[in-house]
């Protein structure tokens, strides 16, 4: 298991709160800005998506939800 990997394992939940809105109110203004984005660029749901490091997966929940293939 390399570095990134076993950092991810050791901390995932912390990294998760650490993005949460309640904790950090401005990151959601930075989340649904993201997604805009996202949404922009990518084709029309039910397209595959792939994930690759974007953090604790809240984009990819969020894509899944919009009917991606993530």
């Amino acid at each position: 298991m390399g570095i990134v990997e076993r950092f991810y394992d050791t901390n995932a939940e912390r990294e998760w709160e650490r993005l949460t809105f309640e904790r950090e109110p401005h990151r959601w203004l930075e989340y649904q800005v993201g997604l805009q984005i996202l949404e922009k660029y990518l084709p029309p749901a039910p397209a595959r998506v792939l994930d690759a490091g974007s953090g604790p997966g809240r984009y990819a929940i969020a894509l899944a939800q919009r009917g991606y293939r993530v």
